[in-house]
This record gives structure tokens, C-alpha cells and sequence, in this order.
């Protein structure tokens, strides 16, 4: 049973890797022999191929970085792991990502997976599909057969533009020849490959489906959002100083991305910058970024992330506010107490007198 699992796991892995392989290698066959080389030839033909070939390249080597890098996982840094875990019990995080983390789970207290037993850093969540969880996790995506996060957020935003370059390229150079082929007549005594009607076809679907899929998500990077993030209300921690939500039992008002913004929104250029690099060179080449900060060991492998100062003051205000609800709260019940006790102690020594005792 184990072994068939594993068969069919790596089945279904293998096979949307392989597919998208074989049919960008194929539209480029179609697109620079067949058409470029067959039918236009020359200096045409040539800077045709050429650019397929670029795109070509440039489009593989996005989808497979995107494969090889994967997400990153919580579960590669061991400080983050947790012994003799047991669901329920109550433990601090690392000083570190107890110092600089901003979100906790929906009950308040500090977030964790009880799956792969390990804390989970902000915008880390886990992934039924893979089995783990995922820095920063946008979605999982079956055509990669993995998820998108941190570690290759990049390469796949690059491989969805340039493969709608691509099929742009494809559908024009393709749509052409089924145009002079229809206009001139030539279907009377030719036959026409029926490649360049699939690659018409197909072009013109990748086309128009990443034209809004590319659209979403862009507007998710210059928001600084994952899509679970946009979906999904992200609670913040109602005390910066410590690691559960104890402050909040009196107030059922929590404070949220919904009431005080997106604590993780620089800006589009610094949200842009974030994820794609800083230079041109690293937007348009399949490179991994250079980090502003090379020192910071907990930025630069996505277990913390910059937020936005405003928000972050907001933050601390509703902190500060709250632990002096929750002390005044405190000092009314320990002033009530010691009054029923005073008022007891009042009540036994008169009792005591009537009684002669």
C-alpha cells in the first residue's frame, strides 16, 4: 500500500511537469521549424526562431527553478522545530520570531502546526497537497505539481509573463498563416498541418487565461498579499511583548488586517522590490535577489518580513492600550477580592461578638 501510494504521488507530480515541458518544446518545433525555417525562411525565419528559442529558455528555466527551489518550509530551520510536542501545551517561540512576529492564530495564542510540529513564522501556513507548511504561501498550483512562497514567489510571476509573451508570439506567427491560408484560397488544392491550428488554438486559450490570472497577480505583489491573504482575515497579536492573547479575553474586539491595514503593504515600488529584486536585471532574468540585508538571517529566509510603520505604531498603541484595560481590570479584581475579604473577616468578628466568642 505504501509503495502504490508512492507511485501514484509521483505520478501525479511528474505528469503536469512533464506536460508543460513537452508543450512549450513542442509549440517551439511548430513555431521556429515548421513555420519559421519551412515557411518564411531568411532573415524572418531566423529572428523568429530566435526569439522563440530565447523564450524558450527563459520560460524552462523560470518553471524549473520554480520546482527545484520550491517554497521553503518552516520545517527546514530546526530552531523552529518543537520536542515532545503535544497539542494543547503551551510554549514560547524562538526570542527572535517572538520579538518580530506580528500575526497569531485565531484562538491568540502563538501559531503552530500540529501536523508538522514546528512554529509557523507570519503568512506561513500548511499545505494539505505537499503535506508541509510554506513560508509565506501564496496557493498550491497543480502545474507545478507544488506550492508558491517564499523562495520561488519570483520565478513563478517571470514564468507566467513570459509564457504569455509566448503564446502572444505563437498566436500572431500561427494566426497568420491560417489567415493567408483561408484568404488565398490555398485549402482548394493544399491540406494545412493540423499543428498550426493547435497552436493557434492553444495559444490563444493560454493567452487569454493568463492575461487575467497575471492581472491578479500582480495586484496581490503591489499589495504585498498571498492569495490565502486575501481571503482570509490575518489577526494580529493584541501584545507585542508576549506570545499568547490573553489581553483580549475581556474585549472581544481583535485587531486584524480588516481594522487596521495591512501590516505588511510598503508601497507597490517596496512591495514590488520585495519580490522581484532591486535591479532591472533581476526583474527580467530568472536570477535569485540579492538581499538589502545581508546579515539578517531571519528576513532573508522569510521567517520575518518588513512591515509598514504606521500600521505597526497602530499596533503598538492598541498594545499599549490593552495591557492598561488588562492591569486596571486586574487591580479592580484584586481590589474587589480583598473588599469581600475585609468584608468577611467584619462579618465573623461581629458574629463572634454576639456570640461571646
Amino acid at each position: 500500500m505504501y509503495y502504490l501510494k508512492r507511485c501514484c504521488c509521483l505520478l501525479a507530480s511528474t505528469f503536469p511537469r512533464a506536460f508543460c515541458s513537452g508543450l512549450f518544446l513542442w509549440a517551439t518545433y511548430v513555431l521556429c521549424i515548421e513555420i519559421a525555417f519551412k515557411l518564411y525562411g531568411g532573415i524572418i525565419g531566423l529572428v523568429l526562431c530566435t526569439v522563440g528559442v530565447i523564450l524558450l529558455v527563459i520560460s524552462l528555466q523560470a518553471y524549473c527553478l520554480v520546482v527545484a527551489l520550491g517554497p521553503g518550509s518552516p520545517a527546514d530551520f530546526t530552531e523552529l522545530h518543537i520536542l515532545n510536542y503535544v497539542p494543547g501545551m503551551q510554549i514560547k517561540p524562538p526570542h527572535e520570531l517572538l520579538n518580530r512576529t506580528v500575526t497569531t492564530s485565531g484562538s491568540g495564542n502563538f501559531r503552530i502546526c500540529n501536523k508538522c510540529e514546528v512554529f509557523k513564522p507570519d503568512r506561513s501556513h500548511h499545505c494539505s497537497s505537499c503535506g508541509i507548511c510554506i513560508l509565506k504561501m501564496d496557493h498550491h498550483c497543480p502545474w507545478f505539481a507544488c506550492c508558491i512562497g517564499f523562495k520561488n514567489h519570483k520565478f513563478f510571476i517571470q514564468f507566467l509573463i513570459y509564457t504569455q509573451i509566448y503564446s502572444l508570439l505563437a498566436l500572431l506567427v500561427s494566426g497568420k498563416v491560417l489567415y493567408d491560408f483561408i484568404e488565398t484560397k490555398k485549402y482548394k488544392d493544399q491540406y494545412l498541418s493540423l499543428n498550426y491550428v493547435f497552436l493557434t488554438v492553444i495559444s490563444f486559450v493560454t493567452f487569454l487565461s493568463l492575461t487575467f490570472f497575471i492581472g491578479f497577480t500582480l495586484y496581490q505583489l503591489f499589495r504585498n498579499k498571498t492569495t490565502i491573504e486575501s481571503y482570509e482575515s490575518q489577526r494580529y497579536r493584541a501584545n507585542l511583548k508576549v506570545a499568547d492573547d490573553r489581553y483580549y479575553k475581556f474585549n472581544s474586539r481583535k485587531p486584524t488586517d480588516k481594522s487596521l491595514g495591512n501590516v505588511f503593504d510598503l508601497g507597490w515600488r517596496e512591495n514590488f522590490k520585495q519580490v522581484m529584486g532591486n535591479s532591472w536585471y533581476e526583474w527580467l532574468l530568472p536570477i535569485r535577489v540579492v538581499p538589502k540585508r545581508l546579515n539578517d538571517y531571519y528576513l532573508n529566509n522569510g521567517l520575518n518580513y518588513p512591515v509598514n510603520e504606521h500600521v505597526y505604531q497602530k499596533l503598538v498603541q492598541n498594545s499599549e492600550l490593552q495591557q492598561r484595560l488588562y492591569d486596571d481590570i486586574l487591580d479592580y479584581r484584586r481590589k474587589q477580592k480583598q473588599d469581600q475579604q475585609a468584608d468577611l473577616e467584619s462579618e465573623y468578628q461581629q458574629s463572634g461578638t454576639v456570640y461571646g466568642v
